[in-house]
């Protein structure tokens, strides 16, 4: 064949065979998206491999994990419990010792969920209580507090206040917020996007096995004793604006239809002394009493447990000195199930 022969129009054109191809692909694809949306919606891909994912940017497998189990126990029955909170409450409470009892305050045969999350802040506390709010409608919202939980200070889950997602679920526009609602599909994309991360898969594992069918996370007793570390933990305590004003904003929910509870989450008994500027007594004027003016301003009680947490758990029971392990968590949320099974 001669050269010129190469750059003849004949040889550059586009045949009609191609565009058929093209036109077919483009025609066929959103069958095919359809499809496997169906399936995954039906047939969910083992958590083993995939979680589906909320937000592209936050690499926090934590809350794809739960709000993952949430989905699975909302098919079979409505949740009409939820426990909020940091990781005092996420380890520290076991839901299923709530469910044992016959009713909690008004619910009769509760069915409870732990959404607490490490390091959540009440700012956003908030956000995912009005998302379970409006999702999945409750009776009772449960809220452990401490005063870590109002220091302020930057975590990877303030990022979560900013998410596509929750712009969609409070109502302004966004594009991706819509997708990831509505879409099995566009989340278990990207998942795929952040599974790449060997850190992320590493961190993906351990939750995966930590977390029960009902959000709590179960921290086995260790074999080592809880050492006591004699400095103060927060020498600088004082109440971050923006969790307070998250915390009043979850307190404002009460109403008829649905109770709020606060439960004071303790800590090790040997800790409170170091735990903020005061001891025991700067805990209570400090933290309690400031708390505890703004709920009975709302007419909402707080359980207390401070005083009481050597009696409720044992020694063996602590994983730290803020965190219970599985057989401390399980003591504590047996009293607390009492506590709660009484009529209020």
């Amino acid at each position: 064949m001669k050269l010129k022969n190469l750059f003849t129009f004949d040889t550059l054109k586009i045949t009609l065979p191609a565009g058929k191809t093209i036109l077919a692909v483009v025609l066929i694809l959103p069958f095919l998206l359809i499809i496997m949306e169906g399936l995954l919606r039906v047939i969910p891909i083992p958590a083993s491999l995939f979680v589906p994912s909320i937000d592209r940017e936050l690499s926090y497998p934590e809350i794809d994990i739960k709000l993952s189990r949430l989905s699975v126990i909302e098919r079979r029955e409505p949740v009409d419990c939820f426990l909020l909170g940091s990781s005092m409450i996420d380890f520290g409470v076991d839901p299923t010792e709530l469910n044992l009892q016959p009713h909690l305050l008004e619910i009769e045969e509760p069915v409870c969920f732990n959404m607490a999350l490490k390091a959540m802040k009440p700012e956003v506390m908030a956000k995912i209580a009005d998302i379970l709010i409006k999702r999945s409608h409750p009776a009772l919202i449960i809220m452990g507090i401490s005063p870590v939980d109002f220091t302020g200070g930057e975590s990877v889950i303030r990022q979560f206040v900013h998410a596509p997602w929750v712009e969609y679920q409070e109502g302004r526009y966004s594009t991706e917020g819509w997708w990831i609602e509505n879409s099995f599909t566009y989340r278990y994309w990207l998942s795929f996007l952040k599974y790449r991360d060997p850190l992320y898969r590493s961190d993906l594992k351990n939750q995966l096995a930590m977390i029960n069918s009902y959000g709590m996370q179960e921290e086995e007793k260790g074999t080592r004793p809880y050492q006591l570390k004699t400095e103060l933990a927060i020498p600088d305590f004082q109440f971050s604006s923006v969790d307070v004003d998250g915390f009043t904003h979850i307190l404002n929910n009460r109403s008829p239809s649905l109770r709020v509870i606060v439960v004071e989450m303790p800590v090790h008994p040997d800790f409170l002394p170091y735990y903020i500027p005061g001891g025991a007594t700067g805990y209570e004027e400090k933290f309690i009493q400031p708390i505890s003016e703004l709920l009975e301003e709302k007419n909402i009680p707080i359980i207390r447990t401070q005083e009481k947490i050597s009696g409720i758990v044992t020694a063996d029971g602590w994983k730290d000195y803020l965190h219970l392990n599985r057989s401390g968590a399980q003591q504590f949320s047996r009293w607390l199930a009492e506590e709660l099974g009484r009529d209020k």
